[in-house]
């Protein structure tokens, strides 16, 4: 699976994830906790498999080990930023917000549901 599938795919999740919270907000429930916490897991692992792909083809990208996408799994936080920073310079500012935009997306279609009503 190319970077760009893995990436599409991500996008597409979170508009799934996003357009499911913002019908139950609508309908005037919430999605559970565990919900909650599956996506927020679900999203890291996406986002692992997409930066461990997405680095193959990069020669200025040091892979340590076999096991990088999970060390990228445990460190997101630290990682994912200097990652983008590195391989998109400048521009990985930007992926870093979209990136955080899409994790979030579903508060902010909620936001737009509460706001249009």
């Amino acid at each position: 699976m190319s970077s760009v599938a893995i990436l599409r795919l991500i996008i597409g999740v979170s508009w799934l994830v996003a357009v499911y919270q913002a019908t139950l907000f609508y309908l005037g429930s919430q999605t559970s906790e565990s919900f909650e916490k599956i996506w927020g897991f679900a999203f890291v692992g996406l986002l692992a498999f997409w930066v461990d792909t997405d680095s193959r083809d990069r020669s200025n990208i040091y892979r340590p080990s076999f096991d990088l996408g999970f060390f990228i799994f445990l460190l997101w936080v630290l990682y994912l930023p200097y990652y983008l920073v590195r391989t998109r310079g400048r521009l990985g500012w930007l992926w870093l917000l979209g990136l955080g935009l899409l994790v979030y997306l579903g508060v902010l279609l909620q936001w737009a549901v509460y706001a249009a009503r």
